[in-house]
């Protein structure tokens, strides 16, 4: 019989709870899992000797004791694995790399060299408006440590992003502020009959309105992060085939069902769930290039699932115009990204299965 996996994660953490881990609540392979959301605890009581740290956890350790935290978890475990899932395709946790057989990413740069250098920002993005248009991030924070390139490409592993989980899910108890008190109160097993499965129609939606969606803002306080954000909505001002500004959360809803596209920039990492909700309505999904970024599910195949554009915005109105001019182009690229998000969700189970065979294949 093989042996259980603890997974350490932070049970008030949307992301996590309802997005990294769907795959694993809803799966016929969760029995192999224990579930943790409280570090002493799982200190006291568990008994496996794998043990998987999920980042948004071990964000909420003072960075003070992470050193020591793990040197704790590395005495105790005999596999210690990390599974990142923060916004970018940057890291700033490499520098405890050393600590983990094994190092997961939602997603991660294809040219894994970038992880030894110096980003301004500490993205790629905010590095190349910094070298482009000379955005400052202030403060500017401390670059993030080096890993050694060679061990990096031994652990590193992909796991999955945020294509599959709790979207338009309306069971009155799946709510983000409802989760940690229903994890807390009935455990984890209740979680799999409250969340909802990927919702999918039987067909790809097919929108009718001739117009690009762009409903994303732009903070100042965020000027390098959102800088691209800024950039795109000056480029599209005034222009009738974008629609821009911001309603309500059910407009939104209800309006993207409509158009045939949607701009989707970066946030605060390049994969957003605005990528996912323009796929699930149907419509095509616009966005900055992601052509350094290797992740799963792969739906930023350019020109097949989504129409990518400069990250300086020098092509954006003239390929939107275009894209909205060619009705085959439109329903091929639609339809592709549907399939790609399709395919993973039927696969979903060989995902999980992927992920305990890379776990149980440590010596």
């Amino acid at each position: 019989m093989k042996q259980k996996i603890s997974l350490l994660f932070c049970s008030t953490n949307n992301i996590s709870s309802r997005f990294t881990l769907y795959p694993i609540w809803i799966s016929t392979f969760r029995k192999r899992f224990d579930f943790f959301d409280d570090g002493r605890y799982l200190l006291s009581n568990d008994k496996n000797q794998t043990l998987v740290v999920f980042s948004k956890y071990f964000r909420t350790v003072d960075p003070e004791n992470r050193s020591e935290f793990l040197d704790v978890l590395r005495t105790r475990y005999k596999k210690l694995i990390f599974f990142e899932d923060n916004a970018g395709s940057e890291s700033e946790y490499l520098g405890y790399l050393p600590y983990f057989d094994l190092y997961f990413k939602k997603q991660g740069f294809k040219d894994k060299s970038l992880y030894g250098k110096v980003l301004h920002g500490n993205k790629i993005f905010t590095d190349f408006y910094h070298s482009h248009f000379g955005v400052q991030m202030f403060p500017n924070p401390s670059p993030f440590p080096r890993p050694d390139l060679n061990e990096l490409e031994a652990k590193f592993r992909i796991g999955w992003n945020l294509a599959i989980g709790q979207y338009h899910n309306n069971h009155r108890w799946n709510r983000p502020d409802y989760f940690p008190h229903l994890y807390k109160y009935f455990g984890p097993w209740l979680i799999n009959k409250v969340l909802g499965r990927f919702p999918f129609n039987k067909k790809c939606p097919i929108p009718d309105r001739k117009a690009c969606q762009a409903r994303f803002i732009y903070q100042p306080n965020r000027s390098a992060i959102d800088f691209q954000r800024k950039l795109f909505l000056e480029l599209i001002n005034g222009n009738p085939l974008f629609v821009s500004g911001r309603i309500s959360k059910s407009e939104y809803n209800l309006e993207i069902k409509s158009l045939k596209a949607v701009l989707s920039p970066f946030g605060f990492g390049e994969v957003c769930f605005r990528d996912f909700e323009a796929i699930l309505n149907g419509s095509v999904l616009v966005k900055p290039d992601m052509s350094h970024i290797e992740t799963w599910p792969e739906i930023y195949v350019p020109n097949q699932t989504y129409l990518p554009v400069s990250w300086d915005g020098s092509d954006l109105v003239k390929k939107v115009e275009g894209l909205l001019e060619n009705e085959s182009q439109i329903g091929y690229l639609r339809q592709n990204a549907w399939d790609r998000l399709e395919d993973a969700y039927l696969n979903l189970e060989d995902r999980v299965s992927y992920f305990l065979s890379e776990i149980d294949s440590i010596n």
